[in-house]
């Protein structure tokens, strides 16, 4: 106790006579050490609880002694750093603290040792921090990636049995079997390094009219692969970071899409570099393409997307140059390409949550490749209002218009659905027939589709209906001359047609679910012409009207 009154009375000649509040809820202002713990407080020599009390009634250690000692010491050294009076201090209080620091000798010494010790935990602390950020942050890419497995196998499998019934033409098939079967690899090489192979290990029947229909002004073929037996649709090297510089390189043969699917949303080979600069996400497309299969020519294409205030934006640019001296149906042409712009958005309407917007615009243009040809260019728009019930129920009216000299869709997949792919403007009205597969020439689409989802996602069904009307009575298409199709190939005159599909879906199990559907197509089109002949075409191969029913079974595993 001598210990502790000589203590006692050694803080009190160190502090200021000037009283402050009482810093600990715990200690009444009426204690009789009320004023002396206030002051060491203030002084930062005492140090109560974490929860705001002093608890003035525990033990008290050596240690805790001798670090109320070293902040002593502490003080009186910043007073002399400082230059400050000593003068209210006597010798008599520096010979007790002398004593007290002879006596805390051995407890100063090892909490010396104690804090130095506590620093260097705290630096290796630290470093371990930063590995274990490292190590997380690969973690996740890897599992994002598939997981620590280096090769990891998953597929799919559809069966779908089509029925039709059809007017006007003279094929005598109105059944159809499809049978498709993939399996793809994919292989973890490193945290940066992905490599993706899909195998299309059976593919049965399904250019039962809904094979992809080629562009002839980017080229015929873009991404037509799908009917065979033994065929690869996904075979793409994915590195990032490859260069250090930042950004990230795709090679091979991958899905792409971009904006509202009004240019490109199908498989095609092509080398993509992706970035992220400020605001603005960033894809650079070299893709692979014959020019109607004669030339090697790519595709450049550079789609930058951003956000704007909930508003989703994006650009597209593509552009494709001809040989000199090449020639298409017989006829040479120099200096030619084909270009196309396309640009839109998409976001909410108010501030309900229920209603949005998707606006969407195509410009192509194409080269004057002979002298006696005009520049062709034309428009593609597309908008659409959409509302959302955020519980069971959802629709849209959209629009979707193509001048006469349209031709903005290089290559579209209109049959992904079934797999959860994304949904083109022409997907319903494409199905049953190739004519409308890859858009629109001087026609013009309204589209009412109403949505019945329930949350617990067992059912999904949709009604949608398409009116399709030619944009101009009387056309007057500057058509080049090399790029005319050929002849029996259909046209039609007079476009119209009524299209009503029904769909209903419901998940067997988590990985498995049946898809049913009636594709109705009223096709009111006076009669169809060769385009170079202006002759009617014969049956079997014009446009007709036809009703389909469908019904499919589609498994992951």
């Amino acid at each position: 106790m001598k210990r502790f009154s000589m203590l006692l009375v050694a803080l009190l000649m160190l502090v200021s006579s000037m009283a402050s509040a009482n810093p600990f809820s715990d200690v009444p202002t009426s204690h009789w050490a009320n004023e002396a713990i206030t002051k060491l407080a203030n002084k930062g020599i005492l140090t109560g609880y974490p929860d705001g009390t002093y608890q003035g009634n525990n033990n008290v250690s050596r240690y805790a002694l001798a670090m109320t000692t070293a902040k002593m010491l502490a003080n009186i050294e910043q007073m002399a750093d400082n230059g400050m009076d000593f003068g209210s201090i006597s010798r008599e209080d520096l010979q007790t603290l002398e004593k007290l620091t002879v006596e805390f000798a051995d407890e100063l010494a090892l909490l010396g040792v104690k804090v130095t010790a506590l620093e260097d935990d705290m630096e290796m602390v630290k470093s371990d921090l930063a590995t274990v950020k490292t190590d997380v942050s690969k973690m996740k890419a890897c599992v994002e990636n598939g997981g620590t497995e280096k090769i990891k196998i998953s597929g799919d499998f559809l069966v779908r049995q089509t029925n039709a019934r059809e007017k006007n033409d003279a094929d005598p098939n109105n059944s159809y079997a499809e049978t498709q079967f993939r399996l793809m690899f994919k292989a973890n090489v490193d945290e940066n390094v992905t490599a993706v192979a899909r195998w299309i290990v059976l593919d049965d029947g399904s250019n039962a009219k809904n094979a992809p229909a080629a562009n002839y002004y980017f080229g015929k073929d873009l991404g037509g692969s799908t009917v065979a037996d033994n065929q690869i649709d996904l075979a793409y090297l994915s590195i990032k970071d490859m260069f250090s510089f930042g950004g990230d390189f795709t090679f091979g043969r991958n899905f792409r899409t971009h904006g509202h699917a009004l240019v490109m949303s199908n498989y095609v080979d092509a080398i993509t570099y992706t970035k992220r600069a400020g605001e603005i996400d960033m894809n650079l497309n070299s893709i692979y393409n014959r020019i109607n299969g004669v030339d090697f020519r790519q595709i450049w294409n550079l789609n930058l997307d951003t956000k704007y205030r909930d508003n989703d934006i994006y650009v597209g640019y593509y552009t494709q140059s001809y040989g000199d001296g090449s020639a298409i149906d017989g006829s040479a042409y120099t200096d030619g390409a084909a270009n196309v712009l396309e640009f839109g958005a998409s976001g909410a309407l108010g501030d309900s949550g229920h209603y949005s917007y998707d606006l969407g615009f195509a410009y192509n243009q194409t080269d004057k490749v002979l002298t006696s040809t005009k520049e062709y260019k034309g428009w593609t728009n597309y908008a659409a209002i959409k509302w959302d019930g955020k519980k069971e129920w959802a629709a849209k009216v959209a629009y979707l218009e193509a001048d006469e000299e349209a031709y903005s869709a290089i290559s579209l997949n209109n049959n992904l659905r079934y797999s959860d792919g994304i949904e083109t403007p022409y997907e319903d009205i494409a199905r049953g027939n190739n004519f409308f597969n890859n858009g629109f020439t001087n026609m013009s689409d309204i589209k009412v589709q109403v949505e019945y989802r329930p949350c617990n996602d067992k059912h999904y069904a949709r009604i949608a209906y398409d009116m399709l009307d030619k944009s101009k009575d009387s056309s007057n298409n500057d058509n080049f001359t090399v790029f005319a199709i050929k002849a029996g190939d259909p046209a039609v005159k007079d476009a119209a047609a009524n299209v009503m599909t029904l769909e209903y879906r419901y998940r067997l199990t988590e990985n498995t679910r049946v898809r049913v559907g009636y594709t109705d197509f009223e096709f009111d089109g006076k009669y169809t012409t060769g385009v170079k002949t202006g002759v009617n075409n014969a049956a079997g191969t014009g446009l007709a009207d036809y009703g389909i029913l469908w019904a499919e079974v589609y498994s992951r595993f």
